[in-house]
């Protein structure tokens, strides 16, 4: 308990020396160097996290069993007024599920205009 009394304090001092004309240059980098403690403190815990996070994911089920299985959920759905929008779905698809190799700007005159 007395160790976060004192780093309380301690942080108080810190806030109450305003970086600033006045300021002695020893507040300044006593102020500086606690900030940049803290921001590597607060990006460890962070990048930490997102890492226990992303090791919790599962990779979502895309099997086309799965998938029919969904797409009984939006038979009750109005896609009749985007029947005209429906044919550039696989368009639509190919191009978010393409892998960055794909795009390099190495065109052969072949591809320039398809």
């Amino acid at each position: 308990m007395d160790a976060l009394w004192e780093k309380a304090r301690e942080n108080v001092r810190l806030a109450n020396a305003v970086v600033g004309d006045g300021t002695p240059d020893d507040a300044k980098r006593a102020l500086t160097t606690k900030m940049h403690a803290t921001m590597g403190t607060v990006l460890a815990k962070l990048r930490e996290e997102r890492k226990r996070k992303r090791d919790g994911q599962t990779e979502p089920d895309l099997s086309d069993a799965r998938l029919s299985k969904l797409a009984a959920s939006t038979d009750h759905l109005p896609l009749r007024d985007y029947e005209r929008l429906l044919h550039i779905v696989p368009r639509l698809v190919n191009v978010v599920t393409a892998s960055p190799p794909f795009f390099s700007f190495q065109r052969n005159s072949h591809n320039a205009h398809s």
